[in-house]
């Protein structure tokens, strides 16, 4: 397990899959072993503002999330994993498959994929948000790190960082005596720390441009 202070966004990083001895082999592991993996994703479920996000990727390069192609092989029939253009993926999770345990396969030569688990923040569903509710689920990620065990639990939730997809790609923070714009760095992402003054100013967010995703910064 990587130190807290190294897990910004994932809870679980670097899962090599289906580990085996020839490379151009295509690759299968047993579904216990993914459904341990992704237990986290239990806690969080237990918070609104939360969510565990399951994405898969390549070792290999030139290799793109669309290419990937993985199936459960269970008694009722083959279950496809959906994965989008970003990688994010949707395993099934269900105590029915785990008594089962059957085979989960790749179209990927084996210990070439790469399965992560992300803590990220519900995304607000309009522009405008009111900083309480960012305060809010700063809160719950901090509560959801120390219910996941020693190895979170000494991480401190210092802010979210915001990913913009596209737009103008900036925060306006307006409040009774606060009026500031938040620019994106190179890489379209915005910190919104956690500020007592600004939960104190009934301040109000205003997010331009298109959101990709809200992840917990720690310290």
């Amino acid at each position: 397990m990587l130190p807290v202070r190294d897990l910004i966004r994932a809870l679980l990083l670097g899962l090599c899959l289906w580990q085996s001895a020839a490379a151009q082999d295509l690759g299968r592991v047993p579904y216990a072993a993914l459904y341990e993996r992704f237990r986290p994703a239990a806690v969080l479920t237990q918070f609104p503002r939360l969510r565990g996000v399951q994405s898969v990727g390549s070792r290999l390069d030139g290799v793109r999330p669309t290419q990937i192609r993985i199936w459960i092989q269970s008694d009722d029939g083959r279950i496809e994993v959906p994965i989008d253009e970003r990688g994010r993926a949707s395993f099934p999770l269900t105590e029915a498959l785990l008594q089962e345990n059957p085979w989960v396969h790749s179209n990927q030569p084996q210990g070439s994929l790469q399965l992560q688990l992300s803590l990220e923040l519900v995304l607000p569903p309009g522009e405008h948000l009111p900083y309480s509710e960012i305060w809010a689920g700063i809160e719950e990620a901090q509560r959801a790190l120390t219910q996941l065990g020693p190895d979170y639990a000494d991480g401190e939730v210092v802010g979210i960082e915001y990913h913009f997809a596209d737009g103008p790609m900036k925060v306006q923070l307006d409040g009774a005596s606060l009026a500031l714009d938040l620019l994106a760095d190179e890489h379209g992402r915005i910190m919104l720390r956690k500020d007592p003054e600004w939960l104190d100013g009934d301040v109000q967010v205003h997010f331009r441009g298109r959101l990709l995703a809200a992840v917990p910064r720690l310290r």
